[in-house]
């Protein structure tokens, strides 16, 4: 079995669309022992269907106790923090889908206790991942972007607040891109079937570079799509593509198509850093800041 020599026993709270996803790739990965969720008959029947080797536990406290080295989380975000400081507080190492916290106050609290107890906690920023955007920074190297434009449609989800869900993913990416932010404005919010479902948010940085955030998840369809802007160059990515824009014809080109799924890479990332404690969570902690004075302005 791949990385066994990373990791030999792991444990999964939550198998909701997310988790399930996450599952199916963490058990070909490692041993996968335990799995807890909240009761769901058709949650259940599934994983004894396709999964019969994983034990069900109804207590998390079980698998807390238990001899698991690490605990996949991906539970709705209001329930992060509070897993995951029990989690750290029990020493496993953990796997949290994003966002790390929903304030600052959290975060900083879960990345001490995660240095103090020698655990590492790896935040599930999955777009970082996607070879897409790896392949991006690389032709941008030594052209740096100078404008970028996100777009993200969809429908739902409507039970998470609409800046930690969806935001949050961008803005691990723009962080990676330009830095922290000069400033931040929200140009337009509108509830629809919740209190916020289309936002739009301009972020300035230095060098006047600047870039747009447009998020609308009560659109009729899905599509995401970033268009980047730098003194050279127009690249669009969209979805699992990416275009370059042609000056000649007036179009755009196709110049790359993803092969590989970036949660099956996200996944393997994690298991490699078990070992080797790599990772920074500053992108991960700024995205929370972030998000913590926009909700403030918004309020």
């Amino acid at each position: 079995m791949y990385f066994t020599n990373y990791m030999k026993d792991i444990a999964i709270i939550g198998i909701g669309r997310w988790g399930k996803l996450l599952l199916k790739e963490f058990d070909v990965l490692s041993n996968i022992k335990y799995c807890h969720f909240l009761g769901n008959k058709k949650n259940q029947n599934w994983l004894r269907k396709n999964y019969p080797k994983i034990e069900i536990v109804k207590n998390i406290d079980d698998i807390l106790k238990s001899n698991v080295e690490a605990i996949i989380i991906a539970t709705p975000i209001s329930t992060h923090f509070e897993i995951s400081k029990k989690a750290l507080q029990n020493n496993k190492h953990i796997f949290i889908e994003k966002p790390l916290a929903t304030s600052k106050k959290d975060a900083l609290e879960l990345i001490k206790l995660g240095k103090k107890n020698n655990c590492f906690i790896f935040v599930g920023n999955i777009f970082l991942h996607h070879p897409v955007f790896k392949k991006i920074m690389k032709l941008t190297k030594n052209d740096p972007i100078q404008h970028a434009n996100f777009y993200w449609n969809k429908t739902g989800t409507f039970k998470d607040d609409i800046f930690y869900n969806l935001l949050s993913h961008e803005l691990s990416i723009i962080l990676e891109i330009f830095g922290n932010p000069l400033n931040s404005k929200i140009l337009y919010s509108k509830g629809i079937i919740s209190k916020i479902d289309q936002l739009i948010i301009e972020f300035n940085f230095n060098k006047n570079k600047k870039c747009l955030v447009n998020l609308n998840r009560i659109s009729n369809f899905k599509n995401k799509s970033v268009l980047f802007k730098t003194k050279k160059k127009i690249l669009l990515w969209e979805n699992n593509k990416l275009f370059q824009f042609n000056q000649k014809n007036l179009k755009y080109d196709l110049i790359f198509t993803s092969k590989n799924e970036p949660l099956k890479i996200e996944c393997k990332e994690f298991l490699r850093s078990i070992n080797s404690r790599n990772l920074s969570l500053d992108t991960s902690y700024t995205v929370i800041q972030i998000l913590d004075d926009l909700t403030k302005k918004i309020s």
